[in-house]
């Protein structure tokens, strides 16, 4: 792995670990993890609130989830105000959503998550809080979510 190769390159690798884990259920024998993050891919998982409680499961005492996702307005605007929003609910249908239906109890939600939807997902996980950052970006949004 990669990220495992820059952490010895960059001297960092006896306090940084990177893992590869199946999010379907926490590991027992998994360490705690400080920090986890999710970039642009909640909207495409077949189980987006499972994974989410796993992750929860695995993270330390006031560990922090960041969660990157696509820019979209509660509500769809129309098309002709933001390309960036007539691209992501175009998207959908042909990429993201076909994705996530993948598997048995598949129940995705697409490239058009709403901010709303991320709250409640980190919300029913388990999660005690979630922040816009502010980071902005044409396309994405950032969340810092806690434990």
């Amino acid at each position: 792995m990669k990220a495992r190769h820059y952490a010895v390159e960059q001297g960092v690798a006896d306090r940084v670990r990177f893992e590869v884990c199946d999010l379907s259920e926490p590991d027992p024998d998994t360490p705690r993890y400080e920090i986890a993050l999710m970039f642009e891919c909640l909207h495409d998982m077949a189980d987006p609130d499972g994974v989410l409680r796993t992750v929860r499961a695995q993270m330390a005492p006031g560990g922090t989830l960041l969660i990157l996702e696509e820019r979209v307005d509660e509500q769809l605007v129309p098309a002709t105000e933001d390309p960036v929003q007539r691209f992501f609910a175009t998207a959908s249908p042909l990429w993201c959503l076909p994705q996530g239906l993948v598997g048995d109890g598949a129940h995705p939600v697409g490239a058009v998550i709403r901010p709303a939807t991320v709250r409640r997902l980190v919300a029913e996980a388990g999660f005690s809080s979630v922040v816009e950052t502010g980071i902005e970006h044409p396309f994405w949004r950032f969340f810092r979510v806690t434990v």
